[in-house]
């Protein structure tokens, strides 16, 4: 049986639309068709998805919005983009393990990062508030060796930075 405090509900949508992208609002995650297609196996596209489930486990848009972070057009402004930067960050990190504790080509997962960086970034462009292609697949190769040394020596397949993610009172 499963204890329904530490349940995790997840609402994954997949949304029509021709631009690669994926959300989180908190509780639902939205997965554009395009970049599921993009994707092209479900090792793949579970690289997204575990992204955005990361973003809303980790509670982002909450502690975003409680920072007074902006989005949308002001994300690259000031604080918006360190803050929008590092939540992408452990969410990118957070997703690796939810990755490898579900059982997912952790291969894949590189394979993808590569991919969509080559196909996304926009170099000196880039607003800021995402690791660029380079810095998002060093993360990903970094975890991942991560993730295997821990496998490797038989260790739990925690997050460096878990924190509880259920408050008990």
């Amino acid at each position: 049986s499963m204890d329904a405090d530490l349940a995790c509900p997840a609402n994954v949508e997949l949304v029509p639309g021709k631009k690669l992208s994926a959300s989180a609002d908190g509780k639902t995650v939205h997965v554009s068709s395009a970049l599921a297609t993009f994707a092209g196996s479900d090792d793949a596209v579970a690289v997204p998805i575990a992204h955005e489930m990361a973003h809303n486990i980790l509670r982002h848009p909450e502690r975003l919005d409680r920072q007074g972070v902006k989005r949308g057009l002001l994300a690259p402004l000031g604080k918006n983009r360190t803050a929008i930067r590092a939540t992408e960050e452990e969410a990118d990190y957070f997703a690796a393990y939810m990755l490898a504790r579900a059982g997912y080509s952790l291969d894949a997962a590189l394979d993808f990062w590569r991919r969509y960086g080559a196909k996304t970034d926009l170099g000196p462009f880039n607003d800021g508030t995402h690791p660029g292609k380079k810095a998002r697949l060093d993360l990903a190769r970094r975890t991942v060796a991560e993730i295997r040394a821990k496998q490797a020596a038989g260790q739990p397949l925690f997050p460096a930075s878990a924190q509880p993610l259920v408050e008990r009172n």
